[in-house]
């Protein structure tokens, strides 16, 4: 009898591995996920733990991030407006390049991408 009151006593096996195991895995939509950004933007404590959280599993993947800078449209056009009162031919020489390279890092400037592509223009 005490051996029954005891197991009853006992977490169910799926909690069992989650404590001795690491956090369960279980389905997120992005309704969810983006109440966990909101929570965490209202509430510092909270914040605090989910960032801590965020580095110690994703570090390295949130500093390459946090350094990639992905160009737009809008950023195309703010450099042909910049190039104006150039000649049309210095103009389109410098689009064509500008799109040329962009493309070639798919949009996506990070450091590591750019000194590659430097690398591979020196």
């Amino acid at each position: 009898m005490e051996v029954v009151r005891k197991a009853a006593d006992m977490p169910a096996p799926d909690k069992l591995s989650d404590a001795i195991y690491g956090l369960k895995l279980v389905e997120v939509d992005v309704t969810t996920a983006l109440s966990v950004v909101i929570k965490a933007m209202k509430d510092e404590k909270f914040r605090n733990f989910f960032v801590s959280i965020l580095y110690q599993c994703l570090g390295g993947y949130l500093k390459n991030v946090s350094s990639t800078y992905i160009v737009t449209e809008d950023d195309v056009n703010k450099f042909e407006k910049s190039l104006q009162g150039k000649s049309k031919s210095t103009m389109a020489m410098r689009m064509r390049y500008l799109r040329l390279r962009v493309t070639r890092l798919g949009y996506e400037l990070n450091p590591d991408r750019f000194r590659d592509l430097l690398a591979e223009l020196g």
